[in-house]
């Protein structure tokens, strides 16, 4: 009976597997579609393109925790936890605990002839910098007791415990590329999400982005072929 649960369990993630990475290959064809432009004058609309340049605002928002200047942001918070099983082991891990819901603003993209405007509602955003620090809770106002808990909280996260957040943003003034369906409304450039055409924001070039998306589809396709195969082993050895 184990054998023909996990053989079940190897299907299934299989199945899923290869689903998703139908999906992210399917995109990724669309992506190809995107006319690579050197230029704002290049840009027609109603034709999805790719665009590269300098991200710039005029109010930019800051990350969280590491006050970092930026147009989009998003973080998790995790904590670090200690678990023993009914024989005594003990494992460790890094269990999200808390998140925070993208933020965006209007921002544009720069060249030295021109911009365009970008509005990243319901974008994939594709090699965001990531930040990592650890979070210390700090206990007030309770004289010697709460400078010994302090004292522990900094020793736990010395150690590598407590908790720490991960952020993940697209910094002011970095060189992006923007991908998507082009608009042209009240004679400005606009880029934004379209049902047809994905808005995509990524810090690499159309063909870096293509071999690196269809890289990640091959080893999802092989990945879930694989799981498919030894799930029907698992399920042949049941019944054999």
């Amino acid at each position: 009976m184990i054998m023909l649960i996990f053989g079940i369990i190897l299907i299934v993630a299989g199945l899923i597997i290869l689903y998703l990475s139908h999906r992210s290959s399917s995109k990724t064809d669309l992506y190809s579609l995107y006319v690579d432009s050197q230029s704002v004058s290049e840009l027609s609309a109603g034709v999805p393109a790719f665009f590269s340049g300098t991200v710039t605002t005029t109010q930019p928002l800051q990350t969280p925790y590491s006050r970092q200047p930026c147009v989009y942001y998003s973080y998790r918070i995790e904590e670090y936890r200690e678990t023993r099983d009914v024989d005594g082991r003990t494992s460790h891990s890094w269990e999200t605990v808390d998140s925070g819901m993208p933020t965006s603003v209007p921002f544009w993209i720069q060249k030295p002839d021109g911009y365009v405007a970008v509005d990243l509602r319901d974008a994939n955003i594709d090699g965001a910098q990531t930040n990592q620090q650890q979070i210390q809770t700090q206990v007030q106002g309770m004289g010697a007791v709460g400078d010994v808990v302090n004292a522990f909280g900094a020793l736990n996260d010395a150690l590598g415990g407590g908790r720490r957040v991960i952020e993940f943003y697209v910094p002011l003034n970095s060189q992006q590329t923007i991908g998507g369906q082009v608009f042209e409304e009240n004679n400005q450039i606009t880029f934004r999400n379209d049902s047809n055409y994905p808005l995509i924001l990524t810090n690499k070039n159309k063909e870096t982005l293509l071999q690196s998306k269809r890289r990640g589809s091959a080893l999802g396709y092989g990945t879930g072929v694989a799981l498919l195969i030894a799930g029907v082993v698992f399920t042949a050895l049941h019944f054999k």
